[in-house]
């Protein structure tokens, strides 16, 4: 998982088509999880609020799906900032043994890799999105993550708030 700001900006940067219809359209999806957000989901116009409740979808479902046994959730912004210590617990729980060499294959950027990567350029990996947003849209990530329940996880800093589900 990692911040809904940071993925909102990537996606407008690479021009993503959102199309919330293709939710909407679904009425089993619909009647198990996304009814109550309907007319909120309706009434995003903008590139970015569409961008946003996306984001929301893509993550409150299979976190209402899932059972804490049935998955584990690793934090983007954790990776970056403690690698180590999440790959270890990853192949923990999928019962694999853990080598430290696979610090070292992460580091090197894949060849997909965007030129203006906080990867290649030096920013901050997990800030840099921050000065893309304006203040209102800052709020309006707090009031549709508020929507969904996922404050719990996520405001408008950084990292996660809520680690464990």
């Amino acid at each position: 998982m990692r911040h809904p700001g940071a993925v909102i900006v990537s996606r407008i940067k690479q021009n993503w088509v959102t199309d919330l219809s293709t939710f909407l359209s679904q009425p089993l999806l619909m009647d198990d999880y996304l009814n109550e957000f309907k007319r909120d989901i309706e009434k995003a116009d903008t590139q970015f609020e569409k961008s946003l409740f996306l984001w929301c979808i893509e993550n409150y479902v299979p976190l209402k799906q899932l059972s804490d046994n049935d998955f584990h959730l690793i934090f983007y912004e954790h990776l970056v900032l403690y690698p180590e210590e999440e790959l270890e617990k990853l192949f923990s729980f999928i019962g694999r043994d853990y080598d430290k060499s696979i610090c070292k294959i992460m580091k090197k950027p894949s060849p997909e890799v965007r030129k203006d990567s906080a990867l290649l350029t030096g920013d901050s990996l997990i800030d840099k999105w921050k000065r893309d947003l304006t203040k209102v849209e800052k709020e309006k990530i707090a009031d549709i993550l508020s929507l969904f329940e996922l404050d719990k996880i996520y405001s408008t800093d950084s990292s996660p708030i809520q680690t464990n589900f």
